[in-house]
């Protein structure tokens, strides 16, 4: 079975996503990104450039809006 691509994120998106939640908040190094991507039993994965964690409603809202 072929690995699906990660289709890269725009520039721009990311900068406004990451502007949301602020630095601290939008994970992009693989080593942060990790635990967010993989289901407890190890069966399963994911690939992603960018984890955010908001820390309200508000910025959930943004997030969607963008």
């Amino acid at each position: 079975m072929k690995e699906p691509q990660l289709t890269p994120l725009d520039p721009d998106v990311k900068s406004r996503l990451m502007e949301i939640v602020g630095e601290k908040n939008a994970l992009t190094s693989e080593e942060a990104i990790a635990p967010y991507i993989s289901e407890w039993r190890g069966r399963y994965g994911g690939k992603t450039g960018l984890v955010l964690r908001p820390g309200n409603t508000r910025e959930v809202a943004s997030i969607l809006q963008v």
